[in-house]
């Protein structure tokens, strides 16, 4: 995957359109809940695959991947998707590393946003 695939151009220019003041408030005020809540169900996500919670899992993946695709999160979504299906079908196969892939694919989806945030 590349770096565009990290971050959907298309759904921040639709975000952007939504700023009624074109000010840049309201993108920042949405990136900044999709970060608050993602900590959260990330930290959740983590528990649920230590300890094995296939419906959790699934619930929470599917949870953390509509809040990145809200945000234009490509990579992110996609790794959320992947272990939603996983748990589904309860065939999840090395958890951390899926968990690892999900908190590095935030991590960079993170960067992005804040880079799109300070562009003029």
């Amino acid at each position: 995957m590349s770096n565009e695939d990290v971050l959907d151009e298309g759904i921040i220019l639709e975000l952007e359109q939504l700023d009624a003041g074109g000010s840049g408030g309201f993108l920042a005020q949405i990136i900044g809940v999709f970060e608050e809540q993602a900590v959260e169900l990330l930290q959740q996500l983590e528990d649920s695959v230590r300890d094995e919670q296939v419906a959790q899992i699934s619930a929470l993946s599917h949870k953390l991947k509509g809040s990145a695709r809200t945000v234009g999160g490509l990579r992110l979504g996609i790794h959320c998707e992947h272990l939603e299906q996983a748990a589904r079908s309860q065939e999840i196969v090395d958890g951390a590393t899926q968990i690892s892939r999900i908190r590095n694919a935030y991590a960079e989806l993170v960067v992005a946003l804040h880079a799109r945030l300070e562009r003029p």
